[in-house]
């Protein structure tokens, strides 16, 4: 079953690996986007994981550390923007 797309605000990022990041704080959803046009959309995702992945002077390693491989990732439709 396809995920449901939601719209949701994407804040851009300037990384190496990834140009775009958003939340969905009812789903607790973080969505991904990556240099190479993949969205992953990351699910169950505290809050403060999004806030302190803006926050981060170092905002990939902030995601390799405590989001790539904490949180189960499914491949994400491009949002709709609000």
């Amino acid at each position: 079953m396809p995920l449901p797309v939601t719209a949701v605000k994407m804040v851009p990022v300037d990384e190496d690996s990834f140009v775009a990041i958003g939340y969905v704080a009812p789903a607790r959803q973080l969505r991904v986007t990556f240099r190479n046009g993949t969205t992953l959309l990351y699910q169950n995702v505290p809050g403060f994981r999004y806030e302190g992945i803006l926050a981060a002077p170092r905002k990939e390693a902030y995601f390799k550390t405590f989001i790539e491989h904490q949180f189960i990732a499914k491949p994400a439709p491009p949002p709709e923007q609000s």
